[in-house]
């Protein structure tokens, strides 16, 4: 992907709990998601979740210019839902071997701080944990770069297989950091 191309996508400064291991071209191929991460079925439910808001949105929309009740209704059902899925979800986000990395992501690509070196073109399974939002993802990734610096290394890894709603994450996630932004800059006003 060219740089200017890269450079299109909002970029931000996220922590996440991360563990990635090593795998080859063969292990992405035979499946969606890496599998050898110790994770129960609710790992990803939050993400299934956002998929299905996505459609139920678009069903609302309909339902409500014709049927108001119903829309809210159907609305109250989903929150609902929503509410017993992240309480399923956080419960089971457990940090275990994963440790708290400042990441930069992007909607294609992420950069993190890495102990172990990895050479450029060779593959990682990734498990990333975005405890504030109650989601866990299960990506594959390409290593782009990997320099060192006076701490381990610097990573940069373009993801692969990206299912849709992590765009959604990712929004959400620019949306909360855009948020804070603008609170640090209120309260800067206030100081002066």
């Amino acid at each position: 992907m060219a740089t200017h191309e890269r450079r299109s996508y909002y970029r931000i400064n996220y922590p996440v709990a991360l563990e990635y291991h090593a795998v080859d071209m063969g292990t992405i191929l035979a499946s969606e998601q890496p599998e050898r991460f110790n994770v129960s079925p609710y790992f990803t439910l939050e993400l299934r979740l956002a998929e299905l808001e996505t459609e139920m949105s678009r069903i609302l929309t309909q339902v409500n210019d014709t049927q108001p009740h119903a829309a809210n209704t159907l609305d109250l059902l989903n929150h609902k839902v929503e509410l017993i899925g992240r309480t399923l979800a956080v419960g089971d986000l457990v940090v275990e071997d994963a440790h708290i990395v400042d990441a930069n992501i992007s909607e294609s690509d992420m950069s993190f701080p890495s102990n172990e070196s990895f050479s450029d073109k060779s593959f990682l399974a990734l498990k990333l944990i975005f405890a504030s939002d109650a989601l866990g993802l299960l990506l594959y990734g390409e290593v782009i770069r990997c320099e060192a610096n006076e701490t381990g290394f610097e990573l940069s890894i373009k993801l692969m297989k990206m299912p849709e709603s992590c765009r959604s994450i990712h929004s959400r996630a620019q949306m909360r950091q855009s948020r804070l932004e603008a609170l640090d800059r209120d309260d800067e006003d206030l100081r002066h």
